[in-house]
């Protein structure tokens, strides 16, 4: 797998496949990357820093791994190692890029406290 200048990408884990592209998490950082399965190119990145609000985790290893998607109800959601919450994000098309959306509305799923587009 390469990044959008051709390296090789390392640290990716926590694959799911969403709508016909393979979404993983960058360990240690705060970024998701969609990847072509066909040709194994980086199509975008999803930065979800400012999700997980870091003074609620005491572990420094607590850190954004998890991935799900419930294709039944076109949902996706994140979480973390040792993280508390759950979050369900929503991707939305601004220009040629796609963004997180956050919080999504409040009920069974913890969300965060501040509405934004994640850049």
């Amino acid at each position: 797998m390469t990044d959008e200048k051709g390296h090789p990408l390392s640290n990716i884990n926590e694959l799911e496949y969403i709508r016909g592209e393979i979404y993983a998490n960058v360990w240690q950082t705060d970024q998701i990357v969609r990847i072509s399965p066909r040709t194994g190119k980086i199509l975008g990145r999803i930065d979800l820093s400012g999700l997980m609000d870091k003074s609620e985790l005491a572990d420094p290893d607590a850190v954004l791994n998890g991935i799900a998607y419930d294709a039944k109800e076109d949902r996706i959601f994140v979480t973390g190692k040792l993280w508390p919450k759950l979050f369900e994000i929503k991707l939305v098309h601004q220009g040629h890029q796609l963004r997180a959306l956050y919080p999504m509305p409040k009920g069974l799923f913890s969300s965060h406290p501040d509405s934004k587009f994640a850049p």
